[in-house]
Formats: C-alpha cells, sequence, structure tokens
C-alpha cells in the first residue's frame, strides 16, 4: 500500500499528515486490539477466528478499490481510515490465530512451521510492494487492490473447501483447546481449574524475557531506517540503493529463519538459548560494522554496509524464532491461552515506532 497509496492520495488532495495517520493507524491499531481480540478469542473460537480473517482483509482490499470512486477530499480521508481499521483487525485475528493453531496441530515441530511462515511472509514483504507497484502502473489505483482482494477471497474458499481444519472447542470457562470427531457428542473439559490469564503471566520471569527478546528484535529490525539515507549520504546513493540495502535485510531474513527452525527442531541441546545468543551476537556485529564504531580500524564502504544488513536480517530471524518455542513453553506450564496476544501486542509496538520514526 505505501508504494502507491501516498501518490494516489495527493492527488485526491490528501495532505501529507493525513497520509501519515492513514498509513499509521493500521500497526496502532493492531497494537490496541492485539490484546481484547486474543481475550476474546477463546469465546469466538481459533477456527473461526482464522477463517474469517482472509475474508476480512480480502474485504478491505476491495474497499480501498472502490476509494476510485470517492471524489471528495475529506471523504476519501474518512473512508481510507475506517479501511485501514477493518485491515488491521483481519490481520490481527490472523496473527493470533495462525500461531495458536501452529501450537495445537503441530505441538512438537512448533519452531519449524513458524520459521517457515516467517519466511513466506518475508517473501510477501519483498515481493509484495513490486506487484502492487507493476499493478499500479498498469491499472491505476482500484487494480492492484481489486486483483489482490478477489485473489485472497478465492484462496480462503478454496482452503475452507479444500483443507477444513479440525473441529475443535474451547470450553465456557476458557480452558485448553480440544479436538473432537466430527459428530461425536459431549465436551472433554480440561484444565479448568488451572486456567490463568494475563496477570499470573506478566509474573513470570521467562515472560519479561521473551518481551525482552522480541523488542530486541523489534529495534534490530528498524532502528537504521529512520537515518540510513543521511548515514549513506557520503557514498552518494541512489533511491534504488538504499531500496535495495533493505532488501538485503528481508532476503537474509528469509534465507535464515527455516535454518534456525531445523536447528531447534533437531532437539539441539539448549539449542534455543544458544541460537538466541547467536543472534545477539551478530547483532552486535552488524551494528558495529553498519557505523562503523571508532575504535575499529574499517572504513564505511557498500561492501561493509551490505554484510552489516545480511548479519541484521540473520539476527532479526535468530532473535525471533526461538520465541514461538518460549511463548508454546510457558503457555502450556499455566495453560495459558494468551501467549500469542503477548508477542503479537510487543511486536506491533515496535512496528509502530519504526513507522513513527520513518514519517
Amino acid at each position: 500500500m505505501e508504494t502507491f497509496y501516498p501518490k494516489e492520495a495527493i492527488f485526491r488532495g490528501i495532505d501529507k499528515g493525513q497520509i501519515g495517520i492513514v498509513i499509521g493507524i493500521y500497526p496502532l491499531s493492531r497494537f490496541f486490539m492485539a490484546p481484547i481480540i486474543g481475550n476474546y478469542i477463546v469465546k469466538i473460537g481459533t477456527k473461526a477466528t482464522f477463517y474469517a480473517a482472509p475474508f476480512i482483509t480480502s474485504a478491505s482490499a476491495i474497499c480501498f478499490g472502490l476509494l476510485s470512486f470517492v471524489g471528495n477530499n475529506l471523504t476519501f480521508f474518512w473512508c481510507s481510515l475506517f479501511i485501514r481499521v477493518l485491515q488491521a483487525v483481519g490481520r490481527t485475528f490472523f496473527a493470533l490465530s495462525i500461531f495458536t493453531l501452529s501450537a495445537e496441530l503441530f505441538p512438537d515441530h512448533l519452531s519449524l512451521i513458524c520459521s517457515i511462515m516467517e519466511t513466506f511472509e518475508s517473501f510477501g514483504q519483498i515481493s509484495g510492494p513490486i506487484f502492487g507497484a507493476t499493478l499500479y502502473e498498469v491499472g491505476g489505483f482500484m487494480l492492484p487492490n481489486f486483483v489482490m482482494g478477489t485473489t485472497m477471497a478465492m484462496l480462503a474458499c478454496a482452503f475452507v473447501i479444500l483443507a477444513p481444519l479440525p473441529h475443535r472447542v474451547i470450553d465456557a470457562n476458557g480452558g485448553s483447546l480440544h479436538q473432537i470427531e466430527e459428530g461425536k457428542k459431549g465436551i472433554q473439559n480440561k484444565n479448568e481449574e488451572n486456567f490463568v490469564g494475563y496477570s499470573t503471566v506478566l509474573r513470570l520471569g521467562k515472560t519479561w524475557m521473551i518481551i525482552a527478546i522480541v523488542a530486541l528484535r523489534g529495534i534490530t529490525s528498524s532502528f537504521y531506517q529512520a537515518s540510513l539515507p543521511t548515514h549513506l549520504k557520503s557514498l552518494s546513493p541512489s533511491a534504488m540503493l538504499i531500496g535495495i540495502m533493505s532488501t538485503i535485510m528481508s532476503c537474509s531474513y528469509l534465507l535464515s529463519s527455516p535454518i534456525w527452525g531445523v536447528l531447534i527442531e533437531k532437539k539441539i541441546k539448549h539449542s534455543p538459548k544458544l541460537i538466541t545468543l547467536m543472534g545477539s551476537m551478530m547483532a552486535i556485529i552488524a551494528v558495529s560494522l553498519m557505523g562503523p564504531i571508532p575504535f575499529i580500524p574499517i572504513t564505511k564502504t557498500i561492501s561493509t554496509m551490505c554484510i552489516s544488513f545480511v548479519l541484521l536480517g540473520m539476527a532479526a530471524s535468530a532473535l525471533y524464532i526461538p520465541i514461538f518455542k518460549k511463548c508454546s513453553n510457558v503457555s502450556k506450564k499455566l495453560n495459558f491461552t494468551g501467549a500469542t496476544t503477548v508477542r503479537v501486542d510487543v511486536r506491533f509496538f515496535f512496528w509502530l515506532n519504526n513507522w513513527r520514526l520513518r514519517r
């Protein structure tokens, strides 16, 4: 969206401040909605939430395309704002349900499954702007939104029909998810007495360690974006070079995520801790090269910057992939269904902060 929306909005008479609000309301909405939706997901149902997510997202994309018929600048702004909040609802539904379902369906391979999902999410983040910009050049503002919206809706329908999820229910008191056979009567109530909420989880030292690691990952992924053009000014960079730098990090993240997932799944002793430590070390080396720090006899060049971004991508994935296993372990120990919400909440706080810096 950021590829072509600002151009269309300016054409409709929207100023830069309003454009910033429209773009920024998305991560802001997700930050506030994550704990609310996470709290009620046990009543809504993970399966229903997961199925609803792509349809909400596709509907919001199609609605964005229909903004081509909105002429008044103020109406265009408020409609854009409403649709962005709707997009945030769909994405939050998906983010919360997908990891909960992964933990339920693949409890012994959670890190590997999540690393695969992160890989394809990175691929989408790399390819999305390219597809969006290309479709915008071909058919204007309506085409990319209609193509993406209808494609997602068709894929969602195909998934519901061809790959239905097992029927899962949650007991009325907020207990754990249970799989039951179709047609089977009655529900087994499990761990009902041990169910805990956020207050109990937030008292654990491990929870704050997880939050700190997710926070470090958020900082690692975004700290450079506000000042990168200024930092590269001495190298006379083009806009394309700055874009390539960010793409290098995304590609590094994409390629390294499955590696960390496989290492964790091999159940090598202390592998999550070792991978997290490696990620921290790579982050330190990366930012040291990016400067470079004064007492290292290295000159700032395009090559050193590229190496630092490769290391940053690897560090971000190494800090992030083990978190899924840690969250799963904490939630299983306490029978807590909102561990994903905590992770999503922290993650989008740093996404929001990253957006604010770029403005």
